[in-house]
């Protein structure tokens, strides 16, 4: 993807606090508003809060969102600095009863594409995900 704008948030708490999923929310609005795609606000906003609040409960480190943008996709990236990687983040089903567990299975509802992988120095990792632009 050729971006024709990028921008880039980083929230350095070690841990992180709770508050970074409702800041991240907040951001993905603003911008999306600023960018002129405010269609795809709520459901860009639950995918990045749901990333968001994975990297918070598991990675417990410094966390970075980046939303691009081109003519035709808008695309986000959180990017943590946790003690490794999940090679196994993908949807898993959920109990009936759980709490939580269903997080991956919105994104991969919501986005067009999304993916996981370790970060290039090795040290935690990345879920991407991107969107069509309405036409």
């Amino acid at each position: 993807m050729n971006p024709q704008e990028t921008r880039c948030w980083r929230w350095n708490h070690e841990p992180p606090h709770n508050q970074c999923v409702g800041e991240a929310r907040e951001i993905v609005r603003k911008t999306l508003a600023d960018w002129g795609l405010i269609g795809l606000a709520d459901d860009v906003a639950l995918i990045v809060s749901e990333l968001v609040t994975n990297a918070v409960t598991h990675a417990r480190s410094r966390i970075k969102l980046t939303l691009a943008m081109n003519d035709a996709y808008l695309s986000g990236e959180i990017t943590d600095h946790g003690p490794g990687w999940i090679p196994a983040a993908m949807p898993q089903p959920a109990d009936a009863d759980s709490e939580g567990g269903r997080g991956l299975g919105i994104v991969a509802a919501l986005a067009h594409s999304w993916g996981a992988a370790p970060n290039f120095d090795g040290q935690g990792m990345r879920v991407w995900f991107a969107m069509r632009k309405p036409a």
